[in-house]
């Protein structure tokens, strides 16, 4: 899978997005902000539902338990896959989410492809193969 750096929508402060012209996929890391004294599942939970909800008429298929690999090790995370509509198509969407009290941040890999186009094992390569810097958190 060959990515490149978007140039075109700018998604927002906090994400950085790649884009492969010949899927017409895009893969984001994402991160923000959250507050100290939060419960790291429950507000991992918590923006999972936000984030699918936010997709509006989305149709989740999975959530699991997931990793995501840190400078301090496998961190715990949660992972979903969502079906949702795009115009006239359709678009999968795979994201694994996770929010850390220890960071006060909500880190996040999305991977998002028009529906039949999402290539399972390049996902799985982008998730195992990425490593987040400056983490300290690891189980939930």
């Amino acid at each position: 899978m060959t990515m490149s750096c978007s140039r075109r929508a700018r998604p927002g402060p906090g994400v950085l997005q790649l884009e492969d012209a010949a899927t017409s996929c895009v893969v984001q890391l994402t991160h923000s902000r959250t507050p100290a004294g939060t419960d790291d599942r429950a507000a991992t939970e918590q923006a999972l539902d936000a984030s699918v909800a936010a997709l509006g008429e989305a149709a989740e298929t999975f959530r699991q338990d997931a990793t995501i690999t840190t400078g301090a090790g496998a961190m715990a995370a949660r992972a979903a896959a969502v079906t949702v509509p795009a115009g006239p198509q359709r678009a999968e969407v795979r994201m694994v989410l996770r929010s850390s009290t220890a960071d006060r941040v909500l880190v996040g890999l999305v991977h998002i492809c028009p529906d039949g186009s999402l290539d399972e094992d390049a996902w799985t390569a982008f998730v195992e193969g990425t490593t987040l810097r400056g983490t300290r958190a690891t189980g939930f």
